[in-house]
């Protein structure tokens, strides 16, 4: 699970030393309203970084729970920095950090 520190570190960087929360969950959010172009290119950053997640999870990971825990992993780490800025309360990630590393130390363990 430490080759999903980066994931986390940047994140929670994000939120504690810029106070900014990721452009593709607000740009996200806001899709359907926006140029097809700009949510082709939203899609595929979204897409990448599932692909990097599942890739740095263990190889012998069913490939759907896979997929499903990067899903779960990015929703509750850009959930939490909403969150976390819409109520001023930065101790918020830190709680769902912790839960989403737990989580994945009991999926992953053997």
């Amino acid at each position: 699970a430490e080759r999903l520190d980066p994931l986390f570190t940047v994140y929670r960087e994000a939120l504690t030393i810029d106070n900014s929360v990721c452009l593709c969950c607000m740009l996200g959010a806001e899709a359907r309203y926006l140029p097809d172009a700009l949510t082709a290119e939203i899609s595929k950053y979204f897409a990448g970084l599932q692909k990097w997640i599942i890739e740095s999870l263990n190889p012998n990971l069913d490939a759907s729970v896979a997929a499903d825990l990067a899903a779960y992993l990015i929703s509750a780490l850009q959930g939490a920095m909403v969150l976390s800025i819409a109520t001023g309360n930065d101790g918020s990630f830190a709680s769902v950090e912790k839960a989403l590393r737990a989580h994945v130390e009991q999926v992953l363990a053997p």
